[in-house]
């Protein structure tokens, strides 16, 4: 019965969800917002991971304003200190390729200062973002 209940269940957000599988990049604002959005909250519930994994690629491909490299650095930076899940390797590679000056000199500190696993996911994330010559967003 629970089992049932469970595959039969449709979340308000499924439909964005699919959506994001589907596009290639993110060229609807509303679904770039849902997907910005969505990293942010930093939900945790069955395939959330799947579903993150899928966001950071897709974010690659997307033409980001301003103010959205902000926000998703701000994620990025929370993820060195809060997010080693399975996704984590594509935080990095997101942050190699729209880190912002401020995120790498927050990073740079995190390994420098930072203690155990924290420390461990911003060293991890340094050698993505110096191994990259791709980062469009520097001077943010």
């Amino acid at each position: 019965m629970a089992c049932k209940e469970f595959h039969s269940y449709v979340s308000p957000i499924d439909e964005y969800i699919n959506q994001a599988y589907e596009e290639e990049r993110y060229s609807d604002p509303e679904l770039l917002e849902f997907a910005i959005c969505f990293l942010e909250v930093n939900s945790l519930f069955f395939r959330s991971g799947y579903i993150k994994e899928e966001i950071l690629r897709k974010l690659k491909r997307t033409e980001l304003k301003a103010k959205q490299v902000k926000r998703l650095n701000a994620v990025l930076e929370h993820a060195v200190d809060h997010r080693g899940f399975r996704e984590y390797k594509c935080y990095c590679r997101l942050a190699a390729f729209i880190g912002t000056q401020s995120l790498i000199q927050a990073v740079e500190t995190a390994a420098k200062y930072g203690k155990g696993s924290r420390k461990s996911r911003a060293k991890l994330m340094l050698e993505y973002i110096q191994k990259s010559t791709a980062g469009k967003y520097q001077d943010i």
